[in-house]
């Protein structure tokens, strides 16, 4: 019998600010999902935050999504959309 499971899973749908107040607990316990069909998706970040998260976020999702948009954030790209996809690609 061969398992059945989700092929993106959302491991992780929030502000910036309520991912860096997860505690040590909190983060290993998001570590139990593998890369592979992981996605992060985090708003409200600082935009001279972007690249150093997408670093961060690489190893652990196969993707993600990261904006600085405080609203609306899945209606538009906001200004650090370039920003994204530039470290996305380094």
């Amino acid at each position: 019998m061969t398992e059945t499971r989700p092929e993106i899973t959302a491991v992780f749908e929030e502000s910036y600010s309520r991912y860096r107040s997860c505690g040590l607990n909190e983060r290993k316990a998001l570590d139990v999902y593998d890369r592979k069909g992981a996605s992060y998706i985090l708003h409200s970040v600082p935009r001279e935050q972007v690249k150093a998260l997408v670093r961060e976020l690489r190893p652990r999702a196969e993707y993600i999504f990261i904006t600085d948009r405080r609203s609306k954030y899945y209606e538009g790209f906001g200004d650090s959309w370039n920003d994204f996809i530039r470290a996305m690609v380094e």
